[in-house]
């Protein structure tokens, strides 16, 4: 269909990845000090003092993040564990392969299943911590 188009697409898509994975957060990042300058600025140009408190309120402001649940995040990633290991069995027992596939392949969704384990464990260590 692609008439070898595939061999430069693939290496190209690969490195553009790449390259994405690093700049997006690395332009988010500057983003985020650009508009903590910008808002610095502007309380000096209305004749305010910046006190260490001030600042402080600034920075919780920014760097504030929405709180994100340690326990979903790893339910979601033992399901994506548990998704890739069932898509990677099933390739293995398709027709395409004869029913005689690669079976080591479904290992790989062991990865994220072992990590939403361990912050599932954080998750209750952390609650009974605090108790």
């Amino acid at each position: 269909m692609f008439n070898g188009l595939e061999d430069i697409l693939v290496p190209f898509g690969f490195f553009a990845m790449i390259v994405l994975i690093v700049a997006f957060p690395l332009w988010f990042g500057y983003r985020k000090r650009q508009g903590r300058i910008k808002l610095i600025e502007t309380i000096l140009d209305k004749g305010q003092t910046l006190t260490p408190e001030l600042l402080e309120g600034i920075d919780k402001a920014i760097d504030s993040k929405p709180h994100v649940s340690t326990m979903g995040n790893a339910i979601t990633l033992i399901l994506v564990g548990v998704a890739l290991a069932v898509f990677f069995l099933l390739m293995a027992l398709s027709s395409h392969s004869g029913g005689h596939g690669d079976y080591f392949l479904a290992a790989i969704g062991l990865f994220p299943i072992a990590v939403g384990a361990a912050r599932l464990i954080d998750f209750y260590y952390h609650k009974r911590q605090a108790k």
